[in-house]
Formats: C-alpha cells, sequence, structure tokens
C-alpha cells in the first residue's frame, strides 16, 4: 500500500496529460484501422517490439539488435505494402471527423430499398417521410 501511495506522490499533472494524450493517439488509430490488415500488422509489430525488450532485460545484446533491424525493416515494409489501404483510411472528406468521428463504412444492401418499397406500395406517390 505504501509503495501505492509512493507511486501516486511521484506523479506529476504532466505525465497524467502525457498518459491521457498518448492514450487518445493510440485509440484513434485503433479506431481508424480497425477491420483492416495494417491493425493486424501493427500488433505483430508490437508483439516484436515486446520480445525485443524481453532480450534487453536478458542480457541478449545480439538478439535485441537483430530484432531491432527486423521492427525498423517491418515498418517500413507495412508502409509500403498497405499504402493504399493506409491511404484510404487517411482520406477523410471533414478533418474534424479525423479526431473525434468514427470512419463511416459503406454498408451494401442486396436489395436496392427504392425498388423494394415501389414493388410492395405500387400505388403510392414520392412524397417526403413516405418509403416510396
Amino acid at each position: 500500500m505504501d509503495l501505492l501511495i509512493l507511486f501516486f506522490t511521484g506523479l506529476r499533472w504532466q505525465d497524467i496529460v502525457d498518459i491521457l494524450l498518448n492514450s487518445y493517439i493510440l485509440f484513434r488509430l485503433y479506431v481508424l484501422f480497425r477491420g483492416t490488415n495494417v491493425i493486424r500488422m501493427i500488433m505483430a509489430i508490437a508483439m516484436l517490439w515486446m520480445l525485443e525488450r524481453m532480450a534487453v532485460n536478458m542480457g541478449l545484446i545480439v538478439t535485441s539488435w537483430a530484432m531491432q533491424g527486423i521492427i525498423a525493416v517491418a515498418a517500413l515494409i507495412i508502409i509500403i505494402v498497405f499504402r493504399n489501404e493506409i491511404a484510404g483510411v487517411l482520406q477523410t472528406r471533414n478533418f474534424k471527423s479525423f479526431f473525434w468521428g468514427f470512419p463511416q463504412r459503406q454498408v451494401q444492401t442486396p436489395v436496392d430499398i427504392k425498388r423494394w418499397c415501389k414493388a410492395v406500395f405500387p400505388g403510392r406517390a414520392s412524397s417526403p417521410g413516405r418509403c416510396c
């Protein structure tokens, strides 16, 4: 308990702002890239980074150097291979929605609603507030 109190007394307001800012940036990246192949590759790089950190803590110098090289090359390969997918996610019409909104995925319906409505209700005229 004393260790927890000691941790919170040493916490500055800048640390809290830093944690909140980085958390929000990571959350927005996750929201933007969710459902794409890029997010899987980013997770793979994160796992490689964790393995590299474990190698450093165990004193495996050559292994950590090799892992650092693999991570750097993998990051470049991801940018090159998935450039079209990344560009599609980052192309927004509204800059505000890039930071605050959720990306709108277009859902394709198998039936054209307008044609279906006219087939079901053939006698109705097109007017606001009605189906057809």
